[in-house]
């Protein structure tokens, strides 16, 4: 059975905090939508900052939404792909994960 998931190239998750460390590098953002000017998207981030996401394509009509894409500057990620995660979706856990995820301490368990 093959599949399409690429692993060759790993993207970290991250809350506002912790993407300005990864500038000019692949990310992956979860956050609500708070706004859209054409096709720059404001992302409400799990630590309740604003982050400003460049899209690349249409952009989904949901309430969350999840992004991969390269690391513009501290504030503002480049879209490679996004995914709609609805309407429901629990932010503070997931910025628990971001802090473990990107803690020194535990890094290496999630970032090969």
């Amino acid at each position: 059975m093959s599949s399409s998931l690429d692993i060759t190239c790993p993207s970290p998750r991250v809350n506002f905090q912790s993407l300005g460390q990864f500038v000019g590098k692949r990310v992956t953002i979860v956050g609500s939508v708070v706004g859209v000017d054409g096709n720059t998207l404001q992302l409400k981030t799990s630590d309740d900052q604003v982050v400003n996401i460049q899209m690349q394509g249409a952009v989904p009509q949901c309430k969350v939404l999840e992004v991969q894409g390269m690391v513009a500057s501290p504030n503002t990620v480049t879209e490679e792909s996004c995914c709609p995660f609805g309407d429901n979706f629990d932010m503070a856990n997931y910025n628990e994960l971001c802090k473990l995820v990107n803690n020194p301490a535990y890094r290496t368990m999630f970032h090969p």
